[in-house]
């Protein structure tokens, strides 16, 4: 499989910022004897100027090749191991300079002239550019995982990706599910509210509330201490449907992270355990039908309330196709939500 550009990139700084020559040097010889395969590597201490050399006995043009590695890409390092490769190999004709450092064409050309002149070697110079195209290719995915730690388990596919969602989903449902244990779990019926509060008269059923959430409509769901609204926001994650997924988010919590709700989701277990962090859910939103169901704007703190404005703004912002419910107790703060459809749950009655 092939690697993407960006990941060997940061493996590659960071090996250089974690000076890491020595995996540098077995990584860069590997690759190098992938096109000579003459060359034998040699160890990684008192290598005298070389990291692997092709005597010209075993060259097909009886040239012999000699391989010098660093992540310093200066001349100075050239001249180094080109000093004393030439001492102690009287074979050696051309010198591999193999750096992970950016070489330009015209410092390479200009390096190779002086090479040449003051050590008659030819020089060639294999910079970050190289290696990274070479790197990039299927072949050498292996050597990615094993010098430069990069994870090559493939991608899931788009279908893979919403069935794991969607049951991570359900799994954090059935866990609020499990702290009503032994409550019945009664389709409670809602009340539109004015923009004032007042009473509309106007009457939805659950399952009037799940289609609005399915037009992308923000709904807050107002009510008192047990009248049900934990209870309603996990029948509408449970009867979401095959084509729907309902996140059930502890809005506290969320705004306490600091992290935005993609981050936030990812870091729970019920995502994790199933590869799905921040990168696979923003795939799953991009492709998917689903909403957000917020529970408890009324356990907001003071210290906290600007911080929840902005994250239920910038959550409306980033997620237009989505729709959102916020549960809380009545409250002097309505949630910042454009369009904003006040209801509240009506008391049970005896029938």
């Amino acid at each position: 499989m092939a690697v993407r550009l960006i990941d060997i990139e940061r493996a590659l700084d960071e090996l250089v910022l974690m000076e890491e020559a020595k995996r540098f040097q077995r990584m860069a010889v590997i690759l190098q004897q992938r096109r000579w395969p003459e060359l034998i590597a040699h160890e990684p201490k008192k290598d005298d100027g070389l990291d692997a050399y092709a005597p010209p006995s075993l060259s097909g043009d009886r040239t012999g090749r000699g391989v010098a590695c660093s992540t310093t890409p200066t001349i100075s390092k050239v001249s180094e191991d080109a000093k004393k490769a030439k001492e102690k190999f009287p074979g050696l004709k051309t010198l591999i300079f193999v750096t992970s450092g950016k070489v330009s064409r015209i410092t390479a050309t200009k390096w190779a002239k002086q090479t040449i002149k003051d050590y008659e070697l030819e020089l060639q110079v294999v910079s970050r550019e190289d290696i990274i195209t070479t790197l990039m290719l299927p072949e050498n995915a292996s050597i990615c995982a094993t010098f430069l730690n990069i994870d090559l388990r493939p991608e899931p596919t788009l279908a893979e990706l919403i069935a794991n969602a969607r049951r991570a989903g359900a799994e954090i449902a059935e866990s609020w599910a499990g702290r009503l244990k032994g409550q019945p779990l009664i389709e409670l019926r809602a009340e539109r509210l004015e923009q004032n509060g007042a009473e509309s008269g106007q009457v939805f059923f659950l399952g009037d509330v799940s289609e609005a959430l399915r037009e992308s409509r923000r709904l807050v769901l107002e009510a008192p201490a047990g009248r049900g609204k934990t209870t309603t926001l996990v029948q509408l994650a449970r009867g979401a449907g095959a084509d729907h997924t309902a996140l059930m988010v502890d809005l506290s919590q969320w705004v306490d992270s600091g992290r935005n709700i993609l981050e936030y989701l990812g870091g729970m277990r019920e995502f994790l355990a199933r590869g799905i962090g921040a990168t696979e859910l923003a795939r799953f939103c991009q492709s998917g039908s689903f909403s957000f169901l917020l529970n408890g704007w009324n356990e907001i703190t003071a210290s906290n309330s600007v911080a929840a404005t902005n994250a239920l703004r910038n959550l409306e912002r980033a997620f237009p196709e989505a729709g959102i419910i916020v549960a809380t107790r009545t409250h002097h703060l309505t949630p910042p939500l454009a369009n904003l459809r006040r209801n509240s749950t009506l008391t049970l009655t005896p029938s």
